[in-house]
């Protein structure tokens, strides 16, 4: 295969580096890699596996999605946190809004209190209303504010690909009891440093998924990862079979557009 050098410039010290790629394959692959481990001085071996799936190029849903932009606006949002919220759920309603499916999508405040500011309904200028009146102010309990905005979705059984995207500082003092069936919660931590427990907790247990934004950065390309997890998995029902009964399988997962 090619060999390509990378050049990095003008780094800051305290944070990761992040290499994006685009996959040229049209379908998803798959890549497998084998090792042995031995104890240092004798013991039982024990064999590893990791298998790699990346999402092809050319995958998207194309049933109905009704989506829920949970918004934070607890005193903790104040001041660069609330005035990146407010770009970030506007470029999200952007990217929805070029979906080739029917999209639909409520706008829900919280703090201490939840305030459903916009019901599921076709994108419009309420929904750019609701998000640009946030004014930030009181407590942060998420927990309430879960139980309305599952409430939104009613009880279809339609086929449609329905989620709540919580964007928070991850400030909160309560939790739900119990994520509703088939609604996915897509956990958006907004902050320098996040506290994610919670977020990925719910996306772990409702096949959701975790962003992270740092206030001031490429709201653009942040509201694109956002609107490909709206979208949902473009890989489904991913299993491993074959192995032994003894064998321990971990992070098996949906898969989303980009992200392997």
């Amino acid at each position: 295969g090619a060999t390509h050098d990378v050049t990095l410039e003008g780094l800051r010290p305290d944070r990761d580096v992040v290499l994006t790629y685009a996959t040229m394959s049209a379908l998803p692959t798959v890549s497998v890699d084998r090792t042995t481990f031995t104890p240092a001085g004798g013991g039982t071996a024990e064999e590893f596996l990791l298998v790699q799936i990346v999402p092809g190029a050319q995958s998207a849903p194309t049933t109905p999605l009704d989506a829920v932009l949970l918004l934070d606006r607890s005193g903790s949002m104040q001041g660069a946190k609330i005035a990146g919220l407010k770009v970030v759920a506007e470029k999200v309603l952007d990217r929805l809004a070029t979906f080739e499916r029917p999209v639909r999508v409520a706008v829900v405040e919280f703090d201490d209190r939840t305030d459903v500011r916009c019901a599921l309904s076709t994108i419009g200028p309420q929904h750019r209303k609701a998000i640009q009146s946030i004014q930030p102010s009181g407590g942060t309990v998420l927990g309430p504010a879960l139980d309305a905005s599952f409430a939104l979705f009613g009880d279809e059984a339609d086929g449609r690909e329905r989620c709540v995207i919580v964007i928070t500082d991850g400030q909160t003092e309560a939790l739900a009891d119990t994520p509703s069936a088939g609604v996915r919660i897509h956990g958006i931590g907004l902050d320098t440093a996040v506290n994610d427990a919670a977020l990925r907790d719910y996306a772990r247990k409702t096949g959701g998924e975790t962003e992270w934004i740092t206030p001031g950065e490429d709201y653009d390309a942040a509201a694109g990862r956002i609107a490909a997890l709206a979208s949902g998995p473009v890989v489904r029902d991913v299993a491993v079979r074959g192995l032994p009964d003894t064998a321990v399988i971990t992070g098996v997962r949906p898969l989303y557009a980009a992200r392997p």
